[in-house]
């Protein structure tokens, strides 16, 4: 905590401070002037350096956009199966692959549809699925 002053302690310092307040220099009346004349003298020009310093960031994210869409263009991404032998294909091959790790085998050629297949996996407890001719 602060010490606490009493009046008395307080206005002994504010006179203190009054009396060795230091006087500031007097203010140079051409010091306005004098700056001018050195401002004109030595005019600030534009920087031969720096010109081109501002096209280098500009580059470099180009460069990453070119980079970064060329690849997207050259190495289009994977289409899915558009026909339906190549969906059957699919789904054989899913249920060829992901029958064991629900506990229940499926058997990808005694099934003829795909709706008979997920009431198998909806129900890992029945023998055999159900099969509409």
């Amino acid at each position: 905590m602060s010490p606490q002053f009493s009046e008395d302690q307080d206005r002994r310092l504010v006179e203190f401070l009054r009396q060795n307040t230091p006087v500031p220099p007097p203010a140079d009346p051409n010091l306005e002037s004098r700056l001018l004349q050195q401002v004109e003298r030595h005019p600030r020009g534009r920087s031969r350096s720096s010109g081109p310093l501002w096209l280098i960031p500009g580059a470099i994210a180009a460069g990453l956009l070119l980079g970064i869409g060329g690849h997207r263009l050259l190495n289009p991404q994977p289409q899915l199966a558009q026909n339906p032998e190549q969906i059957e294909e699919l789904e054989a091959f899913v249920l060829d692959n992901w029958g064991y790790t629900i506990g229940s085998t499926i058997d990808a050629t005694a099934t003829n549809s795909l709706s008979n297949s997920w009431l198998l996996l909806a129900d890992p407890q029945a023998s055999t699925p159900v099969y509409s001719q």
